[in-house]
């Protein structure tokens, strides 16, 4: 069974011939690790000054959401705040988002309004950039419900212990 990952851009468009190039390694990358992959439609909007329109982005959330649980974002950049008071949170709700910079806005209203877990993490954009596996396998965690943290380097352990609690972007 394939996993699903929907892709929305509610900050920054992807723009110009070389994002594309890289948010297109990005997508080989998932598929070749297993994943269905669906693209909101206005993801590479060049409306809005390169950030798409609010309805764009609406109609983005809405279509991709009801066909993927998990969400990644785009990109980061800016504007995400645009869509806050006219979005429908309770649509949105069973969603998990992933991605990190202007669409952290977005997860702490999410927390707020549905009490809905969000990562801050990799966004499309820096998968494709980086060519991270690394950032593949800590989806692949969070999709299964790995309660595991991965490092890339060693971990330096200055209190020893258990943490628990909300982390706030």
């Amino acid at each position: 069974d394939l996993m699903k990952i929907g892709i929305i851009a509610p900050s920054n468009s992807i723009i110009g011939e070389k994002n594309v190039k890289i948010f297109n390694e990005a997508i080989k990358l998932f598929e070749d690790n297993g994943f269905e992959i669906i693209v909101g439609k206005n993801v590479f909007s060049d409306s809005e000054c390169y950030c798409g329109t609010v309805e764009e982005k609406l109609e983005d959330i809405y279509d991709v959401t009801s066909k993927a649980k998990y969400i990644i974002c785009a990109t980061g950049g800016i504007n995400s705040n645009n869509i806050l008071d006219k979005l429908d949170f309770n649509r949105i709700k069973n969603n998990i988002f992933i991605g990190n910079s202007n669409p952290v806005l977005l997860f702490n209203a999410l927390l707020s309004i549905n009490k809905q877990v969000s990562y801050i993490g990799p966004n499309i954009k820096t998968i494709g950039k980086n060519k991270s596996q690394f950032s593949i396998d800590c989806i692949k965690n969070i999709i299964n419900k790995k309660n595991i943290i991965l490092t890339e380097e060693p971990n330096i352990i200055i209190n020893k212990g258990i943490g628990i609690g909300i982390a706030y972007g």
